[in-house]
């Protein structure tokens, strides 16, 4: 049996649908939760309003550029595509809709490989820290150790 071929409901990735499960390479959505994905955006007070008057800039590229760079001040790159989303259900051939739609994702990932990254260079400074912790306690073991050897052992008990 072939998989048939179907976007990501979050996303909008095109992707084929894997049998037994999976997620979608893109966004992380599980196969078994697309169903369930809600259709209709979730209320958001932190980008709503600037959407709304984003109707009245559709065609202006820039007018989106500025409200992709709030839904990313305000960590609300998710529901600045699910509204993208939305508007392409109902209108397929946005091309607005479909090249925001296409950054937000972008952007998405580009954070996601950021926090990746950021968290590598945590771990490497921890371990570089440690390391030096462990190099001084060596050092500081073998100066006590030689001061012991260097008085010399106690002849008489």
């Amino acid at each position: 049996m072939t998989p048939e071929p179907h976007a990501c409901p979050k996303c909008g990735c095109a992707r084929a649908q894997a049998e037994g499960g999976g997620a979608c390479p893109i966004c992380g959505l599980r196969l078994e939760r697309w169903g369930a994905f809600r259709d209709e955006p979730s209320p958001h007070p932190g980008i709503d309003p600037a959407f709304s008057t984003l109707a009245d800039r559709w065609e202006d590229p820039k007018a989106h550029d500025a409200f992709l760079a709030l839904a990313r001040a305000e960590a609300a790159l998710d529901a600045a595509a699910a509204r993208y989303r939305h508007r392409l259900r109902a209108q397929p051939d946005d091309a607005q809709a479909q090249r925001a739609l296409a950054q937000a994702v972008l952007v998405a990932a580009q954070l996601k490989d950021t926090a990746a990254r950021d968290s590598l260079v945590g771990l490497r400074r921890l371990r570089l820290a440690i390391t030096l912790a462990a190099f001084f306690l060596i050092v500081a073991l073998t100066v006590v150790v030689y001061r012991v050897l260097a008085r010399g052992f106690p002849r008489s008990l």
